[in-house]
């Protein structure tokens, strides 16, 4: 994949900004993220509700990004073990999965 082609295809997320829970879900299928129950591993995904857990390829923990409607109320990194919040982000670039 270009580099062109990697910075169109990553998703930018951010605190108090606007982002649709299933358009962001869409965005992990269609670069390459699996679709998963449980999000152990790089590359997967889970969304329940309101709440979108995923482990970004690029990452060693998996993030939760909480929305409310429309706006993204908080993104979190979490302890894959426990679901302990580890550290509270303003914003996150999921990059593809897949190049």
């Amino acid at each position: 994949m270009s580099r062109a082609a990697y910075q169109a295809n990553t998703l930018e997320l951010a605190a108090g900004s606007s982002a649709k829970p299933e358009a962001a879900a869409e965005f992990m299928l269609r670069t390459g993220y699996e679709r998963r129950r449980d999000v152990d591993g790089p590359g997967r995904f889970c969304p329940r509700g309101g709440v979108l857990d995923v482990w970004p390829a690029h990452e060693s923990t998996p993030v939760r990004i909480e929305f409310f409607g429309d706006e993204i109320e908080r993104i979190v990194e979490v302890d894959t073990l426990t679901g302990e919040i580890l550290k509270e982000h303003t914003q996150i670039n999921i990059y593809p999965a897949k190049h």
